[in-house]
């Protein structure tokens, strides 16, 4: 059965080698949990890592150097009916926030600076709403915020990406479908601040805001 209920809030969370951890905060089949006012520093692996959930919230999150190749420095897995609030990624090791396979949830203020993969990724969700996210600096020639693997229903309030070094603002052609953007800033991204191919349909941007780089 799922662990029911509780609450981790505070704490300063380190992972150099000196304690061998790998993870910050990792959590499996747990609902209606809540973690916040967090900060955590050079994990190996996701800070905060939240697999198989239901009810779940997130918020006020903040991470540094952590993560890899293979993990967001934040990654939620999996997740529904949940809540991520102000998470905050800087330095990510490889990609910065990752949200992959969740549904109806409710996310604002996502934000990652300097990441050395992806600054924002959302794979596989369907029926988020999303009210602010943003992604500046993404480093190696990668993108800002990506939109991938069939994401559905994505109603996103502001989108903004500056300074990235490919794409601001990244659909990976992979079916992804009907996702909304109210507004969306662009400035100084590699390639084109905004990227659609031939897979990704019915998406649309309502009030774009791209500013050529100076």
């Amino acid at each position: 059965d799922p662990i029911r209920g509780g609450r981790l809030s505070g704490g300063f969370l380190e992972g150099n080698s000196n304690t061998g951890a790998s993870y910050g905060i990792a959590m499996s089949f747990v609902t209606d949990f809540t973690v916040e006012e967090c900060y955590a520093a050079n994990f190996p692996g996701s800070a905060l890592y939240a697999n198989f959930g239901y009810g779940n919230t997130f918020r006020h999150f903040t991470v540094t150097k952590s993560g890899d190749a293979n993990w967001s420095d934040i990654t939620l897995l999996r997740q529904g009916n949940f809540h991520a609030l102000n998470l905050s990624s800087r330095y990510a090791n490889g990609f910065g926030p990752g949200v992959a396979w969740c549904s109806d949830g409710q996310l604002d203020a996502l934000r990652s600076e300097f990441s050395n993969g992806r600054g924002v990724k959302f794979a596989a969700c369907y029926n988020l709403q999303i009210g602010s996210v943003k992604a500046h600096h993404a480093l190696n020639g990668f993108t800002g915020i990506s939109i991938s693997v069939g994401c559905h229903g994505l109603d996103i309030g502001l989108a903004e990406a500056y300074g990235n070094s490919a794409a601001g603002l990244w659909f990976s052609d992979q079916g992804n479908t009907r996702n909304y953007i109210g507004r969306f800033r662009g400035k100084g991204n590699g390639g084109y601040d905004v990227a659609f191919y031939s897979t990704d349909s019915n998406n649309r941007i309502t009030a774009p805001n791209v500013i050529s780089a100076e």
